[in-house]
Parts: structure tokens; sequence; C-alpha cells
């Protein structure tokens, strides 16, 4: 409060005649410091209301984060719960509420891939067998004889060993009428042949064969040589005298020539030694 002072004149008339505005000026200052104090009684108030509100959300802030610290570390007690470090194993078979831990999985994953190959093992396995895949599992391929390889089976469904070669040997009478004929016995379907045709004295021709393309080197009365682009198999007895031929289709067990008689031929044989690749 705002100290009042007063100043009174010495002169006793002057004091009596001025007395009432002094009076009167002392009570506006009084009545001022009065008013003063009550707005200051309301700022206090309003402040220590605002004060208190203030502190009434922080406490309830505070109750409502404790809360949710509670749950979270319930929650993480409970996943702690739900991960397990424990070795693969049959225990792990049917379970569906507890998840292997990281180390658990590396583990795992560490010995399936181990160098050694000891983990992989599918029944009789040796040295030298292989392994495909076969209706979404592993198949093994047992080792086959030396010097076999390897081929897609007939059905193109799994791999199998073979020798893949096959030598064999038969005739056609120079005679016979033009038509196609099959070759059986080889015992895999080839993909290429080679033929060696021979007509006794007269002739003799190499000629290779896929089923499309049709080639032969020919040599006749050991002077005449010739070749052709349209056939693989050339039985030559004399000018204009011949029996010819191509593969028609390559067969699950051998293959088909087509046979084109030319002229009046004889009834001699033609030999003709062939190899198979498969």
């Amino acid at each position: 409060m705002d100290t009042l002072i007063v100043k009174l004149p010495l002169d006793l008339v002057q004091l009596k005649r001025d007395l009432p505005a002094y009076a009167a000026a002392l009570v506006r200052e009084l009545e001022k410091a009065i008013f003063d104090l009550s707005l200051r009684d309301v700022d206090i108030n309003t402040s220590l209301a605002t004060a208190q509100a203030d502190l009434d959300t922080a406490e309830a802030a505070l109750a409502t984060a404790q809360g949710d610290i509670s749950d979270l570390e319930s929650a993480v007690s409970g996943l702690s719960v739900l991960v397990s470090d424990d070795a693969y194993g049959s225990g792990w078979n049917g379970e569906g509420a507890v998840a292997p831990s990281q180390n658990a999985v590396y583990d795992k994953v560490q010995t399936l891939m181990a160098l050694t190959g000891a983990n992989l093992a599918i029944g009789s396995d040796a040295d030298g067998d292989m392994y495909y895949r076969a209706s979404s599992v592993l198949a093994r391929l047992a080792k086959s004889t030396a010097n076999f390889k390897l081929f897609m089976n007939a059905g193109a469904t799994a791999p199998e060993w073979a020798n893949g070669i096959k030598i064999g040997t038969f005739t056609r009478a120079m005679d016979a009428a033009t038509g196609d004929v099959a070759y059986t016995g080889v015992g895999f379907k080839p993909s290429h042949v080679v033929f060696l045709t021979r007509v006794e004295t007269a002739s003799m021709v190499i000629g290779v064969d896929d089923g499309t393309n049709h080639y032969c080197v020919a040599i006749y009365l050991t002077s005449v040589y010739f070749n052709s682009s349209a056939h693989s198999l050339y039985a030559i007895e004399a000018v204009g005298k011949t029996q010819r031929g191509i593969i028609k289709t390559l067969d699950a067990d051998g293959f088909t020539l087509t046979w084109t008689r030319e002229g009046a031929t004889a009834s001699a044989n033609a030999t003709v030694y062939y190899i198979a690749f498969r």
C-alpha cells in the first residue's frame, strides 16, 4: 500500500480552513487503496483457480500415462511368453501360439545348410547319386553304370541314365515296293541316325538323318560320286535302278523309313548299318 503523507501547515487557521480538503483527500486515497487491494485479491483468486485447474489436468494426464505404462508392461510381459528360444525339435510340431526366436531359427538354418550334407538323406543314398524335384519333393536318382549319360525320360517327367547309342543293321530288298517300314529294337527314341548303305559290287552310301534333314554322300562302281540333300539312304543297283529312303518318323523304339523304289530293280538285297543317337 502506498504511504500517504499529509503536510500540516503551521498556521492553525489555515489548518482549520484546509482540514476538510485534507480529510477529503485522505478519504479518496484510502478508497483508492482499498479498491486496489480488492483488484489484487480478484487477480490472485483467478490465478489460484487457474493453477488449480492446471494441476488437476496434469494429475489426470499422469494417471492416464501410468495406466498406459502398466498396459504396455503387461503386453511386453505377454509377448515374452509367446517367443521361445527352444531348439528345433518335435516340440515345435503343432505349436501355434509360440513363435521361435531369431536365434532358434538361425541355429536350425545353419544345421540344414551344413556343408557336410549329413542332413540330406532320401533313403539308400550313395556316392554319385543325384537328386531332382519330383511332385514338389526331392527324389533320388541312383548312380548308373560307368560312362552312361543323363537323359530325360520318354514322358519328360524325370531324368534317367542310359547309354544313348545303338548300333544295328537290317536289309532292304531291291525289288520291294515303295512304302513305309518301321524298324524297332533301338531301345529308345533316337534324335539322329547315321546310315551306311551298301549294295554288293555296286554302291556304298553314307547318310545322316534327324527326321527333318536328309543327306547322303554316295560312290557308285568305284568311280562315280554324288551327294543328295533329299535322301539319307541310297541303294544303287544300276543307273536308274535304286531304293531311296528317308526317316519319316522317330519312334519310341526306333524309326520309320519311307522307301521309294526307282526302276526295275532286281531281287538282290541292300545291307544297311546304322548308328542311332538318343
